[in-house]
């Protein structure tokens, strides 16, 4: 009896590491599609008044990672955006801003685009106080500019805060457009 116990026991014991082929003709998952990108849509006008704010850094244009006020080169009409954005008057992040694209030659025309406001950025949370509002306070879209007219544009985020005004937040990005 203790025998065929114990051959019983070392037959369980071996079937516990043997892995199972995957099947032939399961299908491997699908790769999530893509985000669509945002297209930048003219402005009809901009806000009579607003708020200057600097609680604010668009990190990266076209993809390439901004490091003083010279113009970003985008060599493609479809142009990803990233950074950060806060409202320092109620300690919170947007939840939604509009990028505005202003032309600075030709018409001086300005097209804009909503973007959601939701990336974790521990970084700007404990930079500034570690204020729990400001947590999610990151933002990262890609930028349909294909109607816009080659060339240099100036890049600011708005926004309108808690108290209701309209804030522009400024830090001197432009991007040229080819």
């Amino acid at each position: 009896m203790r025998m065929t116990l114990l051959a019983l026991v070392l037959l369980g014991a071996s079937g516990c590491n043997r892995v199972d082929p995957p099947a032939q003709d399961a299908a491997a998952p699908a790769a999530p599609a893509p985000m669509p990108a945002i297209v930048l849509a003219p402005l009809a006008s901009a806000a009579a008044s607003s708020v200057a704010s600097s609680a604010c850094n668009l990190e990266s244009i076209a993809d390439q990672q901004v490091v003083d006020s010279s113009p970003i080169q985008a060599n493609t009409r479809d142009v990803g955006v990233s950074g950060w954005i806060v409202d320092e008057s109620a300690e919170i992040a947007p939840e939604r801003i509009s990028l505005h694209a202003r032309q600075l030659e030709g018409e001086g025309a300005t097209w804009q685009a909503a973007l959601p406001v939701s990336i974790s950025r521990p970084d700007v949370q404990a930079a500034r106080g570690g204020v729990a509002g400001l947590s999610n306070s990151g933002f990262q879209a890609d930028l349909d500019a294909s109607s816009l007219p080659a060339g240099r544009y100036a890049l600011t985020l708005h926004f309108r805060n808690n108290a209701g005004a309209d804030v522009v937040c400024d830090n001197g990005r432009t991007v040229d457009l080819k």
